[in-house]
């Protein structure tokens, strides 16, 4: 019974600590670091996953297929001095997108030397129907424009797996290198 009471913190406590990260270079001028075991989603994965027009300019998922970080971007008026006018903008685009948003932390952060809007939360979307489950979700997302494009780079799992993967989340955000 002992041994158990050991076993059972160790677990959670290992389980809260960030993944081992490997390079990925997703773009010509991107190169960041992932888990080790992420992997490009397919299109049709994409497509299945993450109803849009446009497909991500890359997209990794983990090996269960629950935890993603994408990469998109757009063509854009914005300019990169006008990184504060771009954070209100997304706000209030996150607060539209979901039924309900708890934001666990949002502002403007320097990564090796580019500035990025960036917001960490919570969200829910309510089911249509009783035949379906509420979709609640940890979201570790952040904007930047370089070159004329904006940039999004977006972490998300379910809220239940947040302790877990929120570290990773941020050490992820942190390895970004975007070359204009």
């Amino acid at each position: 019974m002992k041994k158990l009471l050991i076993i059972i913190p160790l677990f959670f406590t290992l389980a809260a600590f960030p993944q081992r990260l490997k390079k990925f270079k997703p773009a010509e001028n991107i190169v960041l670091k992932l888990p080790a075991d992420f992997v490009p989603m397919t299109p049709q994965e994409q497509q299945q996953r993450y109803l849009s027009p446009r497909l991500p300019l890359a997209m990794y998922t983990d090996a269960q297929h629950v935890v993603d970080f994408g990469i998109n971007r757009s063509f854009t008026l914005w300019d990169e001095k006008d990184i504060d006018l771009m954070r209100k903008f997304y706000e209030a685009s996150i607060l539209e997108l979901f039924d309900k948003v708890r934001f666990l932390n949002k502002g403007i952060a320097t990564i090796n030397g580019r500035d990025y809007a960036f917001f960490e939360f919570e969200s829910i979307m309510y089911a249509e129907n009783k035949s379906q489950s509420n979709i609640s979700k940890y979201t570790y997302i952040m904007y930047t424009v370089a070159g004329g494009t904006t940039y999004v780079f977006n972490f998300t799992c379910p809220v239940r797996l947040r302790n877990q993967w929120q570290g990773t989340a941020h050490k992820i955000m942190q390895t970004i290198k975007i070359k204009a």
